[in-house]
C-alpha cells in the first residue's frame, strides 16, 4: 500500500478520545475504499464499506447524541438532521449499487472525504466550542 489518500492528523482531532477515535475509523474506511479505487478494485469492497458506513453511523452516531442528551447541547436538532441526512445518503448509495449502477465508489468516496472534512470541522466543531464555552470536558 502506497501513501495514504487521508492522514489522520491534529487538524481532525477533536479532543474527545471516544470520537476522534470513532472518526479514525471512518479515515480508515475511506482509504481502504481509495486503495481499492487504486488497485481497480473498488466495487468489490462497495458492498462491504456501505455496511461499515451504516454501522459506522449507528454507533457513532448514538456517541455523540448520548453526549448530547447528557449536556443539554442546544443544536442538537440541527446536528441530528445532519446524521439523518448521512443514514439517507447511504441507503441511497446502497440501493445504486444493488440496482448493478456503476462507479458508485467514485459517488461514495467523494461524499466521505466531504463529509469528513466539513462534518468534523463544522457541526462537530461547534459542539466542542459550545462544550468548551461552558466549562465542560469530555
Amino acid at each position: 500500500m502506497g501513501k495514504k489518500f487521508i492522514t489522520w492528523n491534529e487538524f481532525y482531532e477533536l479532543g474527545i478520545e471516544s470520537i476522534d477515535e470513532q472518526h479514525k475509523k471512518l479515515v480508515d474506511m475511506i482509504n481502504r475504499l481509495y486503495d481499492a479505487f487504486m488497485e481497480g478494485k473498488a466495487q468489490d469492497i462497495t458492498d462491504e464499506i456501505l455496511d461499515e458506513m451504516e454501522e459506522y453511523a449507528h454507533y457513532h452516531f448514538k456517541t455523540e447524541e448520548e453526549i448530547f442528551s447528557e449536556y443539554e447541547y442546544p443544536d442538537t436538532e440541527t446536528h441530528l438532521l445532519l446524521h439523518t441526512v448521512f443514514f439517507e445518503r447511504t441507503s441511497l448509495y446502497k440501493e445504486e449499487h444493488n440496482s448493478g449502477k456503476e462507479n458508485v465508489h467514485y459517488k461514495l468516496l467523494d461524499y466521505l472525504k466531504d463529509w469528513l472534512l466539513n462534518h468534523i470541522q463544522g457541526a462537530d466543531v461547534q459542539y466542542v466550542e459550545y462544550f468548551k464555552k461552558q466549562n465542560i470536558t469530555l
